[in-house]
């Protein structure tokens, strides 16, 4: 660098000449002009010998450091990108009119379409000679995240999925994901097939915590998907069996190595004759998540009982009584949407063994 702008300077023993300057010559259309002033069209103009010895740099004096600097300076004029000078390219930093990107860790900044990361050599900048890189803070590490996804019917579809997935997301390492439908279940594919979209939200999650909520539309004929139509009445001989081969077959396409499945068991209700359907179809899926390694059966009945065994009407939600269950006994209120979630939470992740990520530590 240094021998290139103080041209022969680096030449054995030769006198070195002062820097060019990076400034263009002005010539006057006439031509030339020599130091007396009159116009020569052949001769080009003489050079002052003491304003040679003027600029001339002396190594001993100034170092190794001072010409790499002074040669440095003179390169980032002549190329237009002296650092420091807003809104020119290499600047290093952000400059007006340039976008900041992060990535790394570190800031990039873009200035004219040229991007310098922060804590890198712009372009045309030479480092001082002696100067140390400044220590940069280690990247900051985070925990992996635990997904976790909520498949099921209007239970997941609305207040309580909404407020179950909330308090996951609230919880340190957790991220969790939604996937509700009003009045489906494992009965009516040809109304809304949950192998096929099971199957479709695990590709697109991956999940590793899977939760399953329904079977409250379930007491009613199986109908069948594709040309068979096949149909199995309700009450039939055939009926329980064909149902937990359904249940066997959501397993099937939730279950992978390392994965757990919580299925959520279906809250009592305060209609009669849906409790008795509801009785059986909790039994099947009882006893067929039982059957599946890394799945795990929660029931939901004991939060919202009281001590004699019965519905309760009442529970404290954000420190105040709330009522739990709209007047047919099925649905909840809001309220009884929070207190459930809040209830079941805590259940949820001792079930796939959850601990908090330890506080990341300064550098």
């Amino acid at each position: 660098m240094v021998c290139v702008m103080l041209s022969t300077g680096c030449n054995g023993g030769d006198k070195p000449r002062p820097a060019l300057s990076s400034e263009p010559e002005r010539r006057d259309p006439s031509g030339p002009t020599n130091r007396s002033g009159t116009t020569s069209s052949a001769e080009p103009a003489a050079v002052d010998p003491a304003a040679v010895d003027s600029a001339t740099v002396d190594p001993a004096s100034t170092g190794p450091s001072a010409a790499t600097t002074d040669s440095s300076t003179t390169a980032a004029r002549g190329s237009g990108r002296e650092t420091g000078t807003t809104g020119m390219p290499g600047v290093a930093g952000t400059a007006s009119g340039g976008d900041e990107f992060e990535g790394s860790g570190r800031t990039e900044s873009s200035t004219r379409g040229e991007r310098v990361l922060d804590g890198e050599q712009a372009p045309g900048q030479v480092q001082k000679s002696g100067e140390a890189d400044e220590p940069r803070a280690p990247a900051v590490v985070k925990p992996p995240l635990t997904k976790v996804l909520l498949l099921g019917d209007s239970l997941i579809a609305t207040g309580f999925g909404v407020r179950l997935e909330s308090e996951l997301d609230r919880t340190p390492g957790v991220v969790a994901y939604r996937k509700g439908k009003s009045a489906s279940g494992l009965a009516r594919p040809d109304f809304f097939d949950w192998m096929r979209e099971a199957q479709h939200q695990i590709s697109a999650r991956e999940p590793d915590v899977i939760i399953i909520l329904m079977g409250g539309n379930d007491g009613q004929d199986l109908t069948s998907t594709g040309r068979s139509k096949r149909r199995v009445r309700w009450k039939s001989n055939g009926w329980r069996d064909a149902y937990a081969a359904r249940v066997d077959e959501l397993l099937a396409r939730a279950w992978a190595p390392g994965r757990t499945i919580i299925w959520l068991g279906l809250p009592k209700m305060g209609l009669g004759s849906l409790e008795r359907k509801l009785q059986l179809i909790r039994e099947i899926q009882q006893a067929r998540v039982k059957t599946k390694p890394g799945a795990v059966y929660l029931e939901t009945s004991p939060h919202l009982l009281n001590t004699e065994g019965e519905l309760r009407v009442y529970g404290i939600v954000r420190g105040k009584r709330k009522t739990l269950r709209a007047e047919d006994g099925i649905h909840f209120t809001m309220a009884g949407s929070d207190f459930l979630a809040d209830a079941l939470v805590g259940d949820v992740l001792r079930s796939f063994g959850y601990q908090a990520p330890e506080p990341t530590k300064g550098p």
